[in-house]
């Protein structure tokens, strides 16, 4: 393997924009987000979504992620980033 292609692939990793995509489309607060995913019948604590729009998720599973990309109305490029330190 290429020590330069296994070096920069290292250096990255996947963000979640959920914030950005928050503002982008008038959600103000957290507890918003967390009232509009209840409504399409998502299941998550407040702590636990708290983490996820920090971007401190260890992990995401599929319903969340769906319910996401429902109430943000975005596509899942828009709701994902790569960060490269």
């Amino acid at each position: 393997m290429d020590t330069n292609i296994a070096n920069s692939t290292s250096e990255r990793s996947i963000m979640l924009r959920v914030r950005v995509c928050m503002a982008e489309r008038g959600i103000r607060s957290v507890a918003a987000l967390h009232r509009l995913l209840i409504e399409a019948g998502v299941e998550i604590s407040h702590p636990q979504l708290i983490r996820v729009v920090d971007n401190r998720a260890q992990h995401l599973n599929v319903a969340l992620l769906n319910g996401l990309l429902k109430v943000l109305g975005c596509r899942v490029d828009e709701l994902f980033g790569e960060s490269v330190a």
